[in-house]
C-alpha cells in the first residue's frame, strides 16, 4: 500500500485526474485495498478508474475487463448479488469477446456466476455455470488438477441437496 500511495501522490502532481495513468494509480490501490480486506475502499477506487479507462480506451481492453472483474468480486463479497450478477455478466461478455470462450478466465467467471446464483437460491442457474466452468477447466487443465476437484464437488452438493444421486453418476460417466 506505500508504494501503491507514493505512486498515487506522484501522479497526482503530473496528471490530470482524469488521465490514464491516474486510473492506474486508481487500480493499484484498488488492488491493495482489496488484498487487506478493505472491500469498501476497494470498490471505490475501482469506480474512479472505470469511466477513466473507457473514456481513454474504449470498452474491448483488457484493462476494462479487469476493472468489471475486480468491482464483481467486490460486489460478490459484500453480497450484494444483484450488482455481482450485472458486473459478473458484463466481465463475462467481454472475455468471450477478448479472450475467448475457453480462457481459464472465462471458466473463473462461470465459477463466480455459479456461486452467486447457489447463494441466491437459483440452483439450476448455479448447476449450469458449474457445468460450464468444468467443461473449460477439464480443457485447459490437467486431469487431476485441485479446481476440478473443487467443481466437482459444488457439482456433487448440488445434486446431494436434490437427492439426485444417480443423475451425478450420469453426468461422470
Amino acid at each position: 500500500m506505500e508504494y501503491a500511495l507514493k505512486n498515487y501522490s506522484l501522479r497526482e502532481q503530473m496528471f490530470l485526474e482524469d488521465s490514464a495513468e491516474m486510473a492506474d494509480s486508481y487500480m493499484m490501490l484498488g488492488k491493495c485495498h482489496y488484498a487487506m480486506g478493505e472491500v469498501e475502499e476497494a470498490l471505490e477506487m475501482y469506480r474512479k478508474a472505470l469511466p477513466v479507462f473507457l473514456r481513454n480506451y474504449g470498452g474491448k481492453e483488457r484493462i476494462v475487463l479487469a476493472t468489471y472483474s475486480n468491482m464483481a468480486s467486490c460486489y460478490l463479497d459484500l453480497s450484494n448479488f444483484e450488482e455481482a450478477e450485472k458486473w459478473l455478466l458484463k466481465t463475462l461478455e467481454m472475455q468471450k469477446l477478448i479472450l475467448g470462450e475457453e480462457h481459464v478466465e472465462t471458466a473463473t467467471t462461470y465459477h463466480k456466476l455459479g456461486f452467486l446464483y447457489s447463494n441466491t437460491g437459483k440452483m439450476d442457474e448455479a448447476i449450469e455455470q458449474y457445468k460450464k466452468t468444468l467443461e473449460i477447466r477439464r480443457k485447459t487443465l490437467r486431469k487431476y488438477h485441485p479446481d476440478i476437484s473443487n467443481i466437482l464437488a459444488n457439482i456433487g452438493r448440488f445434486y446431494a441437496q436434490q437427492d439426485d444421486y444417480e443423475a451425478f453418476k450420469r453426468e461422470q460417466a
